[in-house]
C-alpha cells in the first residue's frame, strides 16, 4: 500500500500527511451498507412485526421503525425496503435542504429526527420506477440499524464491526472526536473570487448526518478499508462483500467513460472499463471532497481527499484515473479526458446560474408585472414541517443596487447546509431566489430556484412556495412555506 500526502492541510504551514483527517462525506455510505450486510448475513436480527423472519435486504422499513418511518404515500410508507433505501429508488427525491442541526430549535437532531420529518416531504416518483439519490433514506437505514442494536450509536458499531478489526484507528464519526483526535484535522477552504484569495469554511457537526456522509478519516485508514474490499477479506464475509456491492438499478443508459451503463448498488455506483470491474463513489461537502475507487479484478484501490468543494472531486477523479490508466497499461490516445469533463462541468454550473432567469421564466414580460403590496408586506417568518423555519428580511441597499437586483434575504441556519437565500422580484408573485452556502460561498456552488408567493381573500400574504432542486437539476417538488409571522 502507497499513502502519501501532498498540498497543504490547514495554513500556512501544516501539510498534509498519510494520517490527516478530513470528511469522507458519502463514501460513509459503503460502511452502513457493510454493516447492515453483517447484520443480515448474522442472521440474529429480526423485527418486531415478523420475529420469526430473519432481517434481509426486502425487510420493509416499516416493520422496524414503525412509529417512525411515515411518508405521504401509504403504499410507499409499508413497502419501501431497506434495499429499496439503499439503493436510491424510493421515490423520495433529495431533499436536502430539509436536514437541519435542529427540528425543535433546541436540541440537536438525530436520525430518528430526520426519519420523522419524512412524513412531511413530497415522494415525486413511484416506488422502484426512478433513481434519486437521497441522504435522507441512508439517515432512515442508519435508524433500523442503531433500533435492532438496542439504540447502540452507529458510530461505535462501525468501529467494533469494521474499523477495529482493520486496524482503522484514525477514523471517526462525530466532529467532536475528530477535532479531539492526536491526527490533525485538514482545515476546509474556498476560493474567494472577489477578493483573490482562499476563505476558510468552519467545521461541521454531523450527527443528523449519520451514515449518509458522517465520516472523517484518512487515505492511510481508508487503504485499509479498500484492501478489505478488493480482497473481499474479513471482518466482512464473502456474502456479505457480494450483497452490498450488487447493482441494485440502473442510473444512466449513458456509458459515458465506461463500457457499459452505470448502475448502483449499496453505497457503490458499478460499471466497467476496457473490461475490468469498477466500484467508485465520491464524497462531497461545503470545503470538502473524496474519490473512492476499487477495480477487484486487479486488486486495485485508490483514495483520494482534499479539503475544497468540487475542486478536491475534480482532481481526486483525475489523479485517481491517471493511476487507472496506468495499471491497465492504456495509451494515452484512449484515455478519457477527465480534466475536460470537469472543466465542462464547472463551466455549465456557472451557464447555468448565469442563465436561471431564462431557464426558470422564459416567458416573462418586460418589465415584469408589480407585486401585488409593499415590499415589508413579504418580509416575515414561514414555516414548513420538513424544511423548518425562513425569515425574510428586507435586502440591503447594495444588493437592489446590483444584477440581479435583490429585495429580500433569508439565512437558514438551522439547517445542516447552511444557505443564504436571495429573492429577485420577476412578475407579480413570482420571483427567482438564488442560495449558497452561508459557510463557503463558493461561486461554482451557487444554486437557484423558482418561487412564488400566495396572497390571501383578506389581501395579506400567505405562504410562500420554493420548487427546491439540487446541483444535478433533481426537483425536490414545490414546498409551501405558511407565514406565522
Amino acid at each position: 500500500m502507497l499513502n502519501s500526502g501532498y498540498g497543504i492541510a490547514t495554513y500556512p504551514d501544516i501539510r498534509v500527511e498519510p494520517d490527516t483527517l478530513f470528511y469522507g462525506a458519502s463514501t460513509t455510505k459503503a460502511f452502513l451498507a457493510a454493516a447492515l450486510a453483517l447484520m443480515i448475513e448474522s442472521g440474529n436480527y429480526t423485527t418486531s412485526s415478523f420475529p420469526a423472519e430473519p432481517l434481509s435486504w426486502t425487510t420493509p422499513i416499516a416493520n422496524v421503525i414503525r412509529d417512525d418511518f411515515v411518508l405521504m404515500d401509504e403504499w410507499s410508507t409499508t413497502h419501501i425496503t431497506i434495499e429499496d433505501a439503499l439503493s436510491h429508488r424510493t421515490g423520495m427525491p433529495p431533499h436536502d435542504k430539509a436536514l437541519a442541526r435542529s427540528y425543535d430549535g433546541e436540541h440537536t437532531a438525530t436520525p430518528r429526527d430526520v426519519v420523522r420529518s419524512l412524513r412531511h416531504l413530497p415522494l415525486t416518483a413511484p416506488p422502484r420506477t426512478k433513481f434519486q439519490y437521497c441522504n435522507l433514506m441512508y439517515a432512515a437505514a442508519s435508524h433500523v440499524v442503531e433500533t435492532l442494536t438496542g439504540g447502540r450509536f452507529l458510530g461505535s458499531l462501525l468501529r467494533e464491526w469494521i474499523w477495529a478489526p482493520l486496524g482503522m484507528a484514525g477514523t471517526y464519526f462525530t466532529l467532536e472526536d475528530g477535532l479531539a483526535a492526536p491526527e490533525h484535522f485538514a482545515a476546509g477552504y474556498y476560493w474567494d473570487e472577489k477578493n483573490g484569495s482562499f476563505g476558510t469554511v468552519p467545521y461541521m457537526p454531523l450527527e443528523e448526518v449519520t451514515g449518509a456522509g458522517s465520516i472523517i478519516s484518512s487515505v492511510r485508514d481508508y487503504a485499509k478499508w479498500l484492501r478489505c474490499l478488493v480482497e473481499e477479506a474479513a471482518p466482512l464475509p464473502k456474502a456479505a462483500h457480494r450483497a452490498f456491492k450488487t447493482p441494485r438499478v440502473f442510473v444512466s443508459d449513458e456509458p459515458g467513460a465506461y463500457d457499459t451503463p452505470s448502475g448502483y448498488a449499496f453505497g457503490w455506483w458499478t460499471s466497467s472499463y476496457k473490461g475490468h470491474r469498477v466500484w467508485t463513489h465520491s464524497g462531497g461537502m461545503h470545503a470538502y471532497g473524496a474519490e473512492v475507487y476499487i477495480l477487484p479484478d486487479q486488486k486495485f484501490g485508490v483514495v483520494t481527499f482534499g479539503n475544497t468543494a468540487f475542486s478536491s472531486n475534480a482532481v481526486g477523479e483525475i489523479v485517481v484515473w491517471d493511476l487507472i490508466y496506468k495499471k491497465l497499461g492504456i495509451a494515452e490516445a484512449d484515455r478519457y479526458n477527465w480534466t475536460e469533463k470537469w472543466l465542462g462541468a464547472e463551466n455549465r454550473l456557472r451557464a447555468k446560474v448565469d442563465n436561471a432567469l431564462e431557464e426558470i421564466y422564459p416567458d416573462r414580460p418586460t418589465p415584469g408585472l408589480p407585486r401585488a403590496l409593499p415590499l415589508e408586506n413579504y418580509t416575515g417568518t414561514y414555516f414548513h414541517p420538513g424544511y423548518m423555519n425562513m425569515t425574510l428580511e428586507p435586502a440591503t441597499d447594495a444588493a437592489r443596487a446590483e444584477k440581479p437586483k435583490i429585495e429580500l434575504v433569508a439565512a437558514r441556519n438551522q439547517a445542516t447546509w447552511k444557505d443564504f437565500c436571495q429573492f429577485e422580484h420577476i412578475s407579480g408573485e413570482h420571483w427567482m431566489m438564488y442560495t449558497y452556502f452561508s459557510d463557503g460561498p463558493a461561486t461554482v456552488l451557487k444554486g437557484f430556484a423558482p418561487a412564488q408567493f400566495t396572497i390571501g381573500p383578506d389581501g395579506k400574504v400567505k405562504s410562500l412556495g420554493i420548487e427546491w432542486q439540487n446541483l444535478s437539476g433533481l426537483v425536490d417538488g414545490l414546498i409551501w412555506f405558511e407565514k406565522i409571522a
